[in-house]
C-alpha cells in the first residue's frame, strides 16, 4: 500500500519535473527525503525515498534511507526488507550491514554476528560495530572472542568504556 501512494505521488512529480533525467529526479527526491527525515516528518520522507526508487529502482541509498525511516517508526520488518534490498544492490554497503545486524541481534544472533563481521571487513575502524559484535559474541558464550572485539572497540574509541552502556542506534544516513 505504501508503494501505491508513492506511485501516485511520483506521477504528480513527473508532470512537474520537465526535462530532468531520471537520475536528477531520483537525487532531488532523495535530498527532499533527507530534509523531511531531519525534520522528523518520517512518512513524508518515506514517500520521497519511494519516489526516488521509481526513477532509480536500484538506488541503494533510497532503500537504506527507507530502512532507517521504518526502523525509527518501529516497523522492523519493513526496515529489514529495505536494508536487504540495499544489500542486494551493494553487498558491502556498511551502513545497511550494521543496521540489519542491529535488527537481527535478537531474533537471529548468528546471522547478526555474520553481518557485523561483513560490516567490519568494510569499516574495520567502526568502534560501535566492534563493541556490538563483542557484546553479541559474549552473549553467545564466546567470551574470549567477545572480549577481543570489545577491546578493539575501546582502542578505537576509549569513550565507550566511560559510558554506562551505549545504546546502539541506526547508522546515520550518508550525506
Amino acid at each position: 500500500m505504501r508503494r501505491t501512494l508513492a506511485l501516485a505521488l511520483a506521477i504528480l512529480a513527473i508532470a512537474a519535473c520537465g526535462g530532468q533525467t531520471d537520475h536528477d529526479k531520483a537525487e532531488a527526491a532523495l535530498q527532499r527525503g533527507l530534509e523531511l527525515q531531519t525534520q522528523g516528518r518520517l512518512q513524508s520522507a518515506a514517500q520521497q525515498y519511494e519516489t526516488a526508487l521509481i526513477y532509480e529502482p536500484r538506488n541503494k541509498l533510497a532503500y537504506y534511507n527507507l530502512g532507517l525511516v521504518w526502523q525509527q517508526l518501529g516497523q522492523n520488518q519493513d526496515a529489514e526488507m529495505d536494508y536487504r534490498q540495499s544489500l542486494a544492490i551493494d553487498p558491502a554497503y556498511a551502513p545497511a550491514l550494521y543496521n540489519l545486524a542491529l535488527l537481527r541481534t535478537g531474533p537471529a544472533p548468528e546471522e547478526a554476528v555474520q553481518l557485523y563481521r561483513r560490516e567490519l571487513a568494510v569499516r574495520p575502524n567502526d568502534a560501535a560495530g566492534h563493541y556490538n559484535l563483542g557484546l553479541l559474541l559474549r552473549s553467545l558464550g564466546q567470551t574470549q572472542a567477545g572480549d577481543a572485539e570489545i577491546a578493539a572497540a575501546l582502542r578505537l574509541n576509549p569513550e565507550l568504556g566511560r559510558s554506562p552502556s551505549p545504546a546502539p542506534s541506526p547508522s546515520p544516513s550518508p550525506g
